[in-house]
C-alpha cells in the first residue's frame, strides 16, 4: 500500500509463519528503501535470522544471512544451551566490532559469546537492551518490577 492507503501489489501466501482459525497474528513488516520489502519467515537452517528480503518491483526474494554467525558460532552455544535453535542465532545482539554476541539464554539470563575464543559468560539476569555506541553492553535489572517505555 502507499501513503495514501491504495494497493500496489497484492501476493497471497507471500509469508507464512503461523495460523489459527479465529486468531489473527501480525507479523512484522519493514521496508528496507522503496521497492525492498524485508518479510518475516520461519527461523530453520535455511533462513536462521528468519528474515527474508523481497522485491516488490521484480518479485525477487533471497533469504537474509548473517556471516557473522559461523558453524563454530552455532556449534558453541547450541552446545551451551543444549538444544538447536534457530530462533536464538536470530536474536543475537552483536558489538560493534563483531567479536561478541549478546543473547539471553534458554534460563532467561543474559550471556556473552566470545567468538575469538569459543566461551560464554554470564553477564547478569535481567532484559537485554543492546550494545551502547562507546562498546557497553547495557541491559535493565528490573527485579520483577513491570516499565512501560
Amino acid at each position: 500500500m502507499d501513503q495514501k492507503g491504495n494497493t500496489l501489489m497484492s501476493r497471497e501466501n507471500a509469508v507464512f509463519l503461523s495460523h489459527s482459525d479465529g486468531f489473527l497474528f501480525v507479523y512484522p513488516l519493514a521496508w528496507e528503501d522503496n521497492s525492498i520489502l524485508i518479510l518475516p519467515a520461519v527461523n530453520e537452517e535455511s533462513s536462521p535470522l528468519g528474515k527474508i528480503r523481497f522485491d516488490i518491483s521484480n518479485g525477487a526474494s533471497e533469504v537474509l544471512l548473517d556471516e557473522r554467525i559461523t558453524e563454530q558460532a552455532k556449534e558453541d552455544i547450541w552446545e551451551h544451551e543444549r538444544q538447536q535453535n534457530y530462533y536464538l542465532m536470530s536474536t543475537l545482539a552483536w558489538s560493534q566490532d563483531g567479536r561478541f554476541a549478546a543473547y539471553t539464554s534458554g534460563t532467561g539470563t543474559i550471556l556473552l559469546y566470545d567468538k575469538n575464543e569459543s566461551t560464554i559468560a554470564f553477564v547478569a539476569a535481567g532484559v537485554l537492551l543492546g550494545w551502547m555506541p562507546d562498546g557497553t553492553l547495557a541491559w535493565a535489572d528490573v527485579g520483577g518490577h513491570a516499565y512501560t517505555f
